[in-house]
């Protein structure tokens, strides 16, 4: 497979070229978010994996390192692999990766990396959860990041090629799930870059679908209808526009006043603009649709 993850760092980095003061303050509010325990808190007031992951890969994209004692101590009481659930284990092992690169231990590598495999769906893809009756776009993409980080090889990438296969919907985008009849933007964006890594061609009605959901509200919003924009759907949507070479749906300018919008007083991203809680989370997508944005000056102000 093509590259996702090292594509998906390169991008968010490229903030760094126009966020200007705005990133001593992203950073300022990154690091507030860390907790005594070594860990980063997400919504509520607990370290945990998920946003420890987020966090650590949103300073790498502004160029600090993440605070690796304090990281490793946390790490370290989150117990083996076997005992956490597909997202959780699959944060641990991106987080060791990002931390630890090439020492990282290649037993540690090997353990994590079968974790992921127990998650694997009977037609080939990956579940993100063990609640789910078969493979989702999410668990797939997760799966892909997870080996790509540890330089595992995925195994049988053509059971990942038929899981997205099956999740397409029939108003020619993705669902996450085969039980839901309608795409989402975030599925379909993700189905579109594990496309591309697989090196398939563009599928095109796709594409223009994930375009047609940018609001003139300022972002692209989660599922037609949907009443607002939000982050994750434009970060998302903006990576897979990027990275297919396709041309935003609005101009530049229009697109860096969306992704300022989502940026909070503090320096963090909320998921939407009405959001009165940014998060490690959304910080870092604000930063992968910076970067996607990178040319757009307009992205900055003085805030």
């Amino acid at each position: 497979m093509h590259s996702i993850s090292a594509d998906i760092a390169r991008t968010a980095r490229r903030a760094q070229d126009v966020l200007g003061a705005t990133a001593e303050r992203t950073v300022a509010f990154i690091l507030s978010r860390l907790n005594k325990d070594g860990g980063f808190r997400g919504r509520g007031g607990a370290s945990d994996l998920y946003y420890s992951f987020f966090a650590a890969a949103a300073l790498d994209a502004l160029g600090v390192q993440p605070p690796r004692t304090d990281l490793a101590a946390f790490l370290v009481r989150q117990g083996s692999p076997a005992s956490l659930d597909f997202i959780h284990a699959a944060c641990l092992a991106r987080l060791r990766a990002l931390l630890e690169g090439p020492a990282l231990p290649s037993a540690d590598r090997a353990a994590l990396a079968a974790r992921i495999e127990d998650f694997r769906a009977a037609g080939g893809g990956y579940k993100h959860s063990n609640a789910c009756t078969g493979g989702s776009v999410y668990g797939c993409l997760m799966a892909s990041l997870v080996h790509e980080d540890l330089g595992v090889a995925v195994p049988d990438p053509d059971g990942i090629l038929a899981c997205i296969n099956q999740l397409r919907t029939a108003d020619g985008a993705y669902a996450n799930e085969q039980s839901l009849p309608l795409g989402t933007t975030t599925a379909t964006a993700g189905a579109l870059v594990l496309l591309d890594a697989l090196d398939r061609p563009p599928d095109e009605p796709a594409l223009r679908w994930l375009a047609s959901q940018w609001s003139d509200a300022g972002g692209f919003i989660a599922t037609p209808g949907a009443p607002v924009p939000d982050l994750l759907s434009t970060g998302t949507a903006l990576y897979a526009l990027t990275r297919l070479h396709r041309p935003l749906p609005v101009s530049a300018h229009k697109c860096g006043d969306a992704i300022r919008a989502f940026l909070d007083p503090s320096g963090g991203f909320r998921g939407v603009v009405f959001d009165t809680m940014p998060d490690c989370e959304y910080t870092f997508y604000g930063l992968l649709a910076v970067g996607c944005a990178a040319g757009n000056s307009s992205i900055v102000d003085s805030r």
